[in-house]
């Protein structure tokens, strides 16, 4: 099977599950004693904390924050991919301090944009007794589907053909304490779902925010190996030897069909996907480009923007890039 990745830009989602029984700081304000301007006074300032870009409103280039039902973040690519966050068990947005603000169950939801193709949902938690659980569903095209990256971060990734692409991310999550401290987290999946998993200690001092960042379709980046860089470089030596420019035009797909076999088939994967979520003008160049600086190494892992040229060629990038 030919493999493939790329790194996007953004969808947004935090998603906090407090596991086990805490004992409760005295100064900690149970969950439902936070009032909106606290939970939304709280993400920004945790967000400071964590060195991380504060929010910026309800809407941004390529996000979009409804300020009603449940907590939902919309994230579209330049190429008009789409992605939505969602968290379950939640209802009541409304907008306060130009964010937009959730209940959910023992928490708060403030979701906002961060910048373009940028947003956050960031799960404040007060002081609480026993097991909250938050999850999101992330929601896209049919093909879409969540896989946990080594790191910590999950990778959002398509499938067609046989090639695999990765459209967008969700950062390595943190979680801040009201007093500015660390608190352990995690990302669990399952599905369609993340779940993020707090754990604080009986020293915990709460309000505690929980907030990942998702990038969608802003800096989609491809990886392949160099068998896969080859049979893209001859079906595109191929195409135009028959005269044909490749794009995103049909007579460029089916002229790049024509080429047969498992080079065409490559080919034809990696041409529709990166018109589906990329810019025509880029996939030509990164024919163009696999087709200059080639042959390549069949066991190396190479790697190209869609968006933006990486020195003009495809750069060789860590192995784990191209793995399954």
């Amino acid at each position: 099977m030919t493999r493939w990745r790329r790194s996007a830009v953004v969808m947004a989602g935090a998603i906090a599950t407090v596991l086990g029984t805490m004992a409760v700081p005295a100064q900690a304000a149970p969950a439902g004693d936070l009032s909106d301007q606290t939970a939304v006074a709280a993400t920004q300032k945790a967000t400071s904390d964590a060195g991380q870009p504060t929010g910026t409103g309800v809407s941004s280039d390529g996000v979009s924050v409804p300020a009603s039902g449940p907590a939902r973040v919309v994230v579209t690519s330049p190429s008009g991919a789409e992605a939505t966050v969602t968290a379950q068990r939640s209802d009541g947005s409304r907008v306060v301090d130009g964010a937009a603000v959730a209940d959910a169950g023992n928490a708060k939801i403030v979701s906002q944009a961060v910048s373009p193709g940028v947003a956050q949902h960031a799960i404040t938690i007060g002081a609480t007794p026993g097991a909250s659980s938050y999850a999101f569903d992330v929601g896209g095209d049919p093909d879409q589907r969540l896989m946990l990256r080594p790191d910590g971060g999950v990778a959002l990734r398509a499938s067609q053909g046989g090639v695999d692409v990765t459209l967008g991310s969700v950062a390595k999550p943190w979680a801040v304490a009201a007093d500015g401290g660390s608190v352990d987290t995690r990302f669990d999946v399952s599905g369609s779902t993340i779940t993020q998993v707090v754990e604080p200690t009986a020293a915990t001092r709460f309000p505690v925010v929980a907030d990942p960042r998702i990038t969608f379709g802003r800096s989609v980046q491809i990886a392949l190996t160099g068998g896969e860089a080859n049979a893209v470089r001859r079906a595109a030596a191929a195409v135009l030897g028959v005269g044909v420019k490749i794009g995103c035009t049909s007579a460029a797909r089916a002229a790049v069909a024509a080429v047969g076999g498992p080079v065409g088939a490559a080919a034809s994967a990696v041409l529709s996907l990166g018109c589906k979520y990329g810019e025509a003008a880029l996939v030509s160049k990164l024919f163009d480009t696999a087709r200059a600086h080639g042959p390549y190494e069949d066991l190396q892992c190479y790697a190209s923007e869609l968006l933006a040229a990486i020195g003009g060629k495809l750069a060789p990038v860590a192995t784990e890039n191209c793995s399954a």
